[in-house]
């Protein structure tokens, strides 16, 4: 596919979040134009909005489509909308598009975030003691999630899509592969979320860490890019699924009641079209 790319500002200054946020929108919105508009070019321009935001535009010519049928959480905009990322920043998506016309993305992104990420209110790891915490039994039914990201913004975009399922929770957050790990035996959680490429611990090398010490502990893997070789060596550290984050949030929270499902001995027969399982 040929990109048009055009650039109207010197480099804008921006957290390294908000540079994964906006690299990663493109390239869905990119890889939505190779999948879904059926032309071979697209358009990306950035340009100074105003002294406080930035906008990148991505556009096509391809057969369009109608905004108004694709939902809020809708796969076409990978794991989670990228409405929702941006929200998170202060920024929106503003999509213009209909049938036979094309598609043109307008991504707003603030040049200064408006306000510190707040972070899901989740169990403190000093205030849970692992010995009263069973794993396989919770008094409430929920499934408890741990997230393990080195990228706030994932973290808690990912933190909002869960906290709509009520039989979800997500009891922690961790930074890097090395955290992953003294929460996953302080919180016990029933599912943990891995990231592949983080900080002073793989997740691929946390995983197998974790999956030694705590085998009940069901692990996902994450990550921006589906190479056969990635999903292998994480699904050999003991993970029962590998996931890019570009897949369906159906994908996802089917995965993790599959996770439930598999430990109860229910099976995992509404998970079998999940990508890359075990």
């Amino acid at each position: 596919m040929k990109v048009q790319l055009a650039i109207q500002m010197d480099a804008p200054v921006l957290t390294e979040d908000v540079k994964v946020l906006l690299f990663e929108s493109i390239r869905e919105l990119l890889l939505n134009v190779v999948k879904h508009a059926k032309t071979q070019s697209a358009r990306v321009k950035l340009f100074q909005q105003d002294e406080r935001s930035l906008q990148i535009i991505v556009s096509d010519n391809g057969v369009g489509f109608d905004p108004a049928s694709v939902g809020a959480n809708d796969g076409n905009f990978g794991l989670f909308s990228i409405r929702e990322r941006l929200s998170l920043i202060g920024g929106r998506l503003d999509v213009d598009s209909s049938p036979g016309k094309g598609a043109r993305f307008t991504l707003t992104a603030p040049l200064a975030i408006k306000k510190p990420l707040e972070s899901m209110p989740c169990a403190q790891p000093d205030e849970i003691d692992p010995i009263d915490v069973d794993p396989l039994i919770k008094s409430d039914g929920k499934i408890r999630i741990l997230l393990s990201d080195d990228h706030a913004v994932m973290r808690e975009g990912l933190a909002r899509l869960l906290g709509q399922e009520t039989d979800f929770e997500v009891v922690g957050q961790a930074s890097d592969g090395q955290e992953a790990v003294e929460l996953a035996g302080k919180l016990l959680p029933d599912v943990i979320l891995m990231d592949i490429s983080m900080p002073r611990m793989s997740g691929i090398d946390a995983t197998r860490v974790i999956h030694q010490r705590h085998p009940d502990i069901r692990i996902i893997g994450l990550s921006l890019y589906e190479e056969e070789e990635r999903a292998k060596a994480m699904l050999d550290a003991g993970a029962v699924f590998y996931l890019t984050k570009s897949d369906p949030p159906a994908d996802l929270k089917a995965a993790i009641r599959s996770c439930m499902r598999e430990k109860s001995g229910a099976g995992t027969e509404n998970a079998e079209s999940l990508p890359l399982k075990i």
